[in-house]
């Protein structure tokens, strides 16, 4: 998890930017299908995080798809 907020971090010029608990938040909102846009409206995280986020998920058979 540490290597993921390294990145996350990095990728925000190196000042932290989220939490583990943050990173968890939005992976279990990204995993039910919620958008950037709803996870933002909700837990107020910039987006750039939200995507960040998203691009170190792999695809999980368990995702449920927005229609």
């Amino acid at each position: 998890m540490s290597a993921i907020i390294e990145r996350i971090n990095v990728a925000f010029g190196g000042r932290s930017a989220v939490s583990e608990t943050d990173i968890g938040i939005m992976e279990a909102m990204i995993e039910i299908g919620a958008t950037s846009t709803e996870i933002r409206a909700q837990f107020g995280y910039s987006l750039e995080a939200i995507e960040a986020v998203r691009l170190t998920q792999r695809s999980s058979p368990y995702r449920i798809l927005a229609s």
